[in-house]
């Protein structure tokens, strides 16, 4: 360890990969760095990620730990051997073990960060008594509870969350600087002539892993469902996928008539010049807990029209562009309000001005500057770093 370093923070993940939870916390690696805070990463699934070396370059490291009968002794191992002042772990109800573990190795500061209002597993009876079991390790070893949302608090946790004086909401942020209208032409023009997209065809986009809470399947319905008389519409999806995925999603196009106007692009290093190319963007999900990729959207001046999920009436409620709308009004009427918010596609800013503005919860300098505040936190408050030995 760098004796410059005073705060030391272990991030606890499944794996490294390009998620939002993953990326929205390495991007605020720079700012822990200008604050002396040290910031590592344990992986459970004990495999390397895709995010490990942007982990690496900014001065960390990722110790890959299997969650298996031999996990408590190695990361306890772990803990001792680095003397983490910080443990924050994002993997939902699995933080109560880890929080647990951290305790009984004394580490002060330990955090439950609740990510999506729901862990996406079947309520069974014993799924049930294992979350009430992790929930209330979490509540004994929790020295904080953060969470993306206040409805991610609400599912998650309790729906009286606020008396519990741990509990805070933690909104993910974005950059929210000046566009440069040239490179969003620029990236308008490329990717539409990579996949053969007119200039001027409308072209809706959705950004997401596939997936039943993505519902890329109600996208594919939307699509079938929107009028081809008067300008040409195509849609792209741009997220990882398995195999098995891609076929269900393309059978399903070709069924509805439109596999011809659907581009599936796969999980890509830069999705933003995708919401640069698009019109309007359309986001389906049956839950969520903070979609960042509505707020990048959102960051670049394209419009949302989104589910009608609690989260996203959080961001609805200060930022403008986005309309929700519930699932159960059907494609159909999905299908009519994309219409409607496309014909104003000419009325819009060609400079992808943003609409979300400086200084708001979504701004990345206020979200990560609070998250590293999380991190200099003691349980009795904001602390003075201690003095390296």
């Amino acid at each position: 360890m760098n004796p410059n370093e005073n705060i030391r923070v272990l991030n606890v993940f499944g794996q490294l990969n390009r998620g939002g939870a993953e990326l929205r916390t390495i991007q605020a690696l720079p700012w822990a760095k200008a604050e002396n805070v040290r910031v590592d990463f344990c992986a459970l699934s004990g495999k390397a990620g895709e995010l490990d070396p942007e982990v690496e370059t900014a001065g960390g490291r990722v110790y890959p730990i299997r969650l298996d009968w031999r996990f408590p002794v190695r990361f306890r191992n772990l803990l001792r051997t680095n003397r983490y002042d910080v443990v924050h772990s994002h993997v939902h109800f699995a933080s109560g073990l880890i929080l647990a573990l951290a305790a009984l190795c004394g580490v002060p500061n330990r955090i439950c960060h609740f990510r999506s209002s729901a862990d996406g597993r079947r309520p069974g009876a014993w799924t049930k008594f294992r979350n009430w079991g992790l929930k209330s390790l979490i509540d004994l070893s929790a020295t904080r509870i953060l969470a993306v949302s206040e409805n991610a608090l609400q599912a998650a946790w309790r729906p009286d969350w606020e008396s519990d004086d741990r509990c805070r909401v933690l909104y993910n942020g974005v950059d929210v600087g000046e566009l440069d209208a040239r490179r969003v032409a620029g990236h308008r023009a490329t990717i539409r002539a990579r996949y053969g997209i007119g200039g001027r065809d409308r072209l809706i986009v959705h950004v997401g892993r596939f997936g039943s809470p993505k519902n890329q399947e109600f996208l594919v319905e939307v699509l079938a469902a929107m009028a081809t008389d008067h300008e040409p519409t195509s849609m792209i999806l741009v997220g990882r996928h398995s195999e098995s995925q891609l076929n269900s999603v393309r059978t399903l196009a070709a069924k509805r008539g439109v596999l011809d106007r659907l581009v599936i692009a796969g999980e890509q290093p830069c999705p933003g010049r995708y919401l640069d190319a698009a019109d309007l963007m359309i986001f389906p999900s049956l839950w969520e807990g903070m979609p960042g990729a509505v707020l990048e959207a959102l960051s670049r001046g394209l419009p949302v029209l989104a589910s009608d999920l609690p989260c996203i009436r959080e961001i609805e409620a200060s930022v403008p562009g986005l309309q929700t709308l519930a699932l159960e009004r059907g494609h159909t009427t999905w299908a009519s309000i994309a219409e409607n918010l496309l014909s104003l596609k000419d009325a819009r800013p060609k400079s992808g001005t943003s609409f979300i503005p400086r200084g708001s919860d979504f701004d990345i300098n206020i979200s990560n500057n609070r998250l590293v505040d999380e991190w200099k936190r003691s349980p009795g408050g904001l602390r003075t770093p201690h003095t390296p030995n």
